[in-house]
């Protein structure tokens, strides 16, 4: 401290320079910034006390103004605030000024402060300054001479310098990356990125990816992986220049594959199926790939689907049908993904013999045929042989051994039974099959039904309903077809994994539900029906299908995806009865279908078949307004159209927008009251076509909306049997 302490502490000094203008009509220019260093020493006499030299020295940064020759500046040290002020001649300076003590009561008789100082070079100016003060305060006097330098280094702008640069960063999918820079002379920062297999750095701005874009600080929010080998650099930029950093690189690892479930251990009965399933996790989502160790074996080998295996590459196994000696047998899930990979624990399969073999099926249903009838006896026993007689007696192992469909050309009684060694035969079942002469009449009828249209959830699900008429029983191949129309027809955005659930109206609920083919009990049975039909053939196991004979009466059937996906679906009705010669009186009568209906792949189309020797009057119709009370969106505007497949064409007097403007809309509305259909509102949108057929012809219905609108609808294909 320049003042003693017994000198009161809020005394300050402030000393004013002057000095006059020597002329000059040139002068260094010395404004700016500038550093001093400071070395003063002064004597100051105090009443009472001896003498005491007192050193001080400081240094900061002084800002010095400049007006022509005249310049100025003012810096604090030590409790003193120096002001000053002088003028350049040349590269001297001059200075000269008083002091005075800010304090009431304080007076001076000498304040005298002079300097002399030489500008070195543009950037160092050396000051030699002399000070005489002689102030008295409230009886206290002060006496103070003294002489000191003072030195000033002028603090030249540079462009920014990067001290820190930001580092390579790891981190998992999900966490935050921060990059850090700093550069010197104050800058302003710009972070950039450069993704990876990019070539272009990109000036990065505050998003929800990013924070900080304008920092020294860049925070990459919840990293992805996606953003893993993208660089980041720091630009820093000032009046003088711009400076980079060196760039860093992220580093984002994904989350290995986690099991959150394993398969367990399972037992079944021989010739009953299995499944084994996981729940599994990590990003990227891994793929899965299930294997099997043999009892009698130390190797895991891969499965892969086929003979009896499905979804060996998804979260669940499925084994169509066990076998004894699977028994033992052990299975286990392992999931991989760029992260790593796992092994999900063990799971036993334990399979027990039969107790006693499955009653054998015999199919088509009994009943009154023309000319003959195919007959087929299957059993759900593995291994088993199936013995059966044609008189209605009890088969032995001595009786016929059936082998292949047989076929029957006058009135039978089939009776079988299944035997397997070492288990207990099946109980015995019979059919009885009337064989009478053709009667040479062939009256029309629709033998097989279908819709294609777009399957979704909720309202949205598609339904197909269906009535049998007559008195007897109807056998019928249904199926719900999304990954075959996907192969078959180039349909990428097929219904993925359908199920198909049948409904019966007078059992008031459902009568049958499968999941997929490889869920039925004896899948190999329903591939044989349906080539024995001549319908298309399976090309995926996830399509559901069943066989069923089918009492008189409305049913429905319920298309929808098993984990609840979206996509284009068929479901598909066959007169199994009349495809194998069957001559009861059992019939399809119509079919109508609710499902969304759009363009493109959402054209909603009914197909069906007219046999018979003689034309079949059909009524179609397309309903989107009379069921805008029970769907939330409905189809607007339907329009109708008929296509003859055999000639490759629409038929023109099949085609129809709004159904009052047809030429024979009096008829259409008194077939439908006539036959039960629906009743259409007068000037309503809905459309209708009542059109007479050709015999032996496929037909297909197409459904859409007049302005291109997507909505729900109805499409009904009624027969107008006489």
């Amino acid at each position: 401290m320049w003042v003693k302490s017994k000198v009161p502490t809020a005394v300050t000094l402030l000393f004013f320079l002057a000095l006059r203008t020597t002329g000059m009509a040139q002068c260094d220019d010395i404004s700016g910034t500038w550093f001093a260093e400071e070395s003063v020493t002064i004597t100051f006499r105090i009443p009472g006390f001896p003498n005491e030299v007192i050193s001080e020295s400081g240094s900061a940064n002084i800002f010095i103004n400049q007006n022509g020759c005249n310049y100025s500046y003012s810096r604090s040290s030590q409790g003193f605030t120096f002001t000053r002020s002088g003028t350049i001649n040349g590269n001297s300076i001059s200075l000269s000024g008083t002091a005075a003590i800010l304090q009431t009561g304080t007076t001076c008789t000498s304040n005298r402060v002079t300097a002399t100082g030489t500008i070195i070079n543009p950037g160092r100016i050396e000051f030699t300054t002399t000070v005489d003060i002689r102030c008295a305060n409230q009886g206290l006097s002060v006496t103070g001479t003294g002489s000191g330098s003072v030195v000033l280094t002028r603090s030249v702008p540079q462009p920014p310098n990067f001290t820190t640069h930001p580092l390579n960063q790891s981190v998992q999918i999900g966490a935050n990356a921060i990059f850090s820079c700093f550069a010197s002379e104050n800058p302003s920062y710009q972070w950039q990125v450069l993704a990876a297999g990019s070539s272009d750095w990109v000036n990065i701005q505050n998003s929800s990816r990013f924070s900080g874009a304008t920092t020294n600080q860049l925070t990459v929010n919840s990293a992805a992986l996606d953003q893993s080998g993208d660089q980041f650099r720091c630009l820093a930029t000032n009046g003088q220049g711009s400076a980079t950093s060196n760039p860093a690189t992220l580093t984002v690892g994904g989350l290995p594959p986690a099991f959150n479930s394993n398969p367990s251990n399972l037992t079944v009965t021989e010739g009953g199926p299995a499944s084994f399933s996981v729940s599994i996790s990590g990003n990227p989502l891994p793929s899965l790939q299930w294997q099997h160790k043999l009892s009698n074996s130390s190797e895991w080998n891969n499965l892969m689907d086929g003979a009896g295996y499905s979804g060996t590459t998804t979260e669940t196994l499925k084994i169509g049908s066990t076998r004894s000696g699977m028994s033992n047998s052990q299975f286990r899930c392992v999931a991989t993904n760029s992260a790593g990979s796992i092994t999900s624990s063990t799971a036993t399969l334990t399979v027990n013999s039969e107790l006693i073999v499955s009653t054998p099926l015999i199919s088509p249903s009994q009943g009154t045929y023309h000319d003959g009838v195919q007959v087929i006896l299957t059993s759900d026993s593995i291994d088993a042989q199936i013995r059966y007689t044609l008189d209605g007696t009890e088969p032995t192992q001595a009786s016929m051994l059936y082998s292949e469909p047989f076929f029957v050309s006058q009135s039978v009684t089939v009776k079988s039974k299944a035997f397997k060694l070492g288990v207990e035969p099946s109980p015995s079942e019979s059919k009885s099959y009337q064989i009478v002469a053709n009667p040479g009449t062939n009256l029309p009828r629709i033998t097989n039904i279908s819709t294609r249209g777009f399957v979704g959830t909720g309202e949205r699900l598609m339904i197909a309903g269906f009535v049998v008429e007559g008195t007897q029983n109807l056998d019928v191949v249904l199926r719900s077809v999304g990954p075959t129309i996907g192969i078959r027809d180039g349909i990428t955005n097929h219904l993925p994994n359908p199920k198909v659930s049948v409904f019966s109206s007078s059992a008031g609920g459902f009568i049958k539900i499968i999941n997929d083919l490889a869920d039925h009990r004896n899948p190999n049975a329903v591939i044989d029906a349906f080539e024995r039909i001549g319908a298309a053939p399976f090309l995926d196991d996830r399509d559901a299908a069943l066989t069923q004979s089918l009492a008189p009466g409305s049913y429905a059937l319920f298309a929808e995806d098993q984990s609840g996906g979206e996509g284009v679906g068929l479901v598909e009705v066959y007169d199994e009865t009349f495809q194998l010669g069957g001559s009861n009186n059992a019939r399809l009568s119509n079919i109508s279908t609710r499902a969304l209906v759009g363009s493109g792949d959402k054209t909603m189309i009914a197909g069906f078949w007219v046999e018979g020797n003689s034309q079949l009057q059909v009524l179609a119709q397309a309903v989107g307004n009379g069921i805008a009370a029970e769907v939330s969106n409905h189809l607007p505007n339907p329009q109708i159209s008929i296509f003859d497949l055999a000639a490759g064409q629409f038929i023109a007097e099949g085609s129809n927008d709004d159904w009052g403007t047809a030429p024979n809309a009096s008829e259409i509305a008194a077939t439908a009251t006539r036959i039960g259909a629906r009743q259409l509102q007068p000037g309503s949108k809905d459309a209708a076509s009542l059109v007479w057929l050709d015999p032996g012809k496929g037909y297909a219905i197409f459904v859409t909306d007049v302005t291109g609108s997507e909505g729900i609808a109805v499409v009904e294909v009624f027969a107008v049997y006489e």
